[in-house]
């Protein structure tokens, strides 16, 4: 299956398959339809049919829904990524005595961090996942709900927290003008991240690509983002695949209409094409020598891959992930369940395909120190 360009300009990957995570038994993929667009405002944004979105938001409430990457407090690798959430907060930002809104906050580690170590006044935790979730630190609050002004029933917060929030709304230049509105103080601050699909752009990779992220940006787009919604940054950090930002409020005659350059489409849709021709030659061999392949890292890059090649025997393809909660769960199209990344197994394999490739060198220095493999046995998935 390739993906095209359609006459009216649009990047249309026809299907890919609901993003379900791994799951504890073996089940169907579920294929929407995926369509890309240039925003005029300046980013790349899903061409997002209502009744896929609502599809979209009702997987969201399933019990079985499991995040892409697990909330701190979840998991060793999910608190990893909510102490690097901290540090970021620590080197920018004074919380002392200050009042904080956590948007999507997906668990309490952060909120509970925070009060109890960085003196914190009152912090309020709102995500439609906290159902049933009560905190016992004082002055925690937390709002099942999905954000909106009329949620916070008009409050005021020194300092507002929105991290990997803004890739899934549906108007993210709006999102972050209402976020504006329930800042309150002379130095209040907005502090968030987004995925960076800099990298992926260049290279024609499927990994950003999932129903759930609406928009999708590079530095130069959010930046461009935030000063149409009123923000300046004041200071911006990318670690691996994502961006850190400080934003305070700017002055309002220093807004920007913004409009960036076009991201060429069709150049990405021919880089997608290549690579995935490339992809399904190389495993096609592997798998006619009876080549055991190794694929690193659990992520919607990999099922959006197998769906478009249209690969079914993956008797010969093991997956694994650093990971430990997703140990023995399946992925869409695999017959094999996830192995732990130190597992005996792993030593077994004839050829190793990175999917996390924002971790390659790191993944790949494991892999030479704790599984001897050798250099020309480890690929990136995205690019062979």
């Amino acid at each position: 299956m390739r993906v095209k360009i359609t006459p009216s300009g649009m990047l249309s990957f026809g299907d890919l398959p609901l993003w379900k995570g791994a799951r504890s038994e073996q089940a169907r993929a579920i294929p929407l339809p995926f369509n890309l667009i240039w925003d005029e405002r300046g980013f790349l944004s899903q061409s997002l049919e209502l009744d896929v979105n609502a599809k979209i938001l009702s997987s969201y409430g399933e019990d079985s829904y499991e995040h892409l990457t697990q909330p701190p407090g979840e998991s060793a690798w999910s608190n990893k990524l909510g102490d690097q959430r901290l540090e970021f907060l620590s080197r920018h930002c004074s919380l002392e005595g200050k009042s904080l809104l956590e948007i999507g906050a997906g668990s309490l580690y952060i909120g509970e961090q925070l009060i109890n170590s960085s003196g914190v006044s009152d912090y309020v935790a709102i995500d439609p996942t906290l159902r049933g979730i009560k905190s016992e630190t004082r002055n925690l609050e937390v709002i099942p709900e999905y954000y909106s002004s009329e949620v916070i029933e008009g409050r005021k917060f020194d300092t507002i927290l929105a991290f990997h929030c803004l890739e899934h709304v549906m108007d993210p230049v709006d999102f972050l003008k209402s976020i504006r509105m329930s800042l309150g103080g002379s130095d209040s601050r907005l502090v968030l991240s987004v995925p960076n699909v800099s990298y992926d752009l260049t290279h024609g990779n499927l990994n950003p690509f999932i129903h759930e992220h609406i928009s999708y940006f590079t530095e130069s787009s959010a930046i461009n983002v935030f000063e149409q919604a009123g923000f300046k940054t004041v200071a911006l950090e990318t670690q691996s695949n994502t961006i850190s930002c400080v934003l305070e409020p700017a002055d309002e005659k220093s807004c920007k209409d913004g409009r960036l350059e076009c991201e060429n489409l069709e150049v990405l849709a021919e880089k997608i094409n290549s690579n995935i021709l490339n992809i399904k030659d190389a495993f096609k061999a592997d798998i006619e020598q009876g080549k055991k392949i190794a694929i690193h890292g659990i992520n919607p890059g990999v099922t959006n891959l197998f769906y478009l090649m249209g690969v079914s025997d993956t008797s010969n393809i093991y997956l694994f992930d650093g990971d430990k909660s997703k140990v023995g769960k399946y992925l869409s199209f695999f017959q094999n369940p996830i192995i732990h990344s130190s597992d005996p197994k792993y030593r077994e394999m004839d050829e190793v395909f990175v999917a996390v490739t924002a971790f390659f060198d790191e993944i790949k220095s494991d892999l030479f120190q704790f599984h001897d493999f050798s250099n020309d046995e480890i690929k990136r998935l995205c690019s062979i």
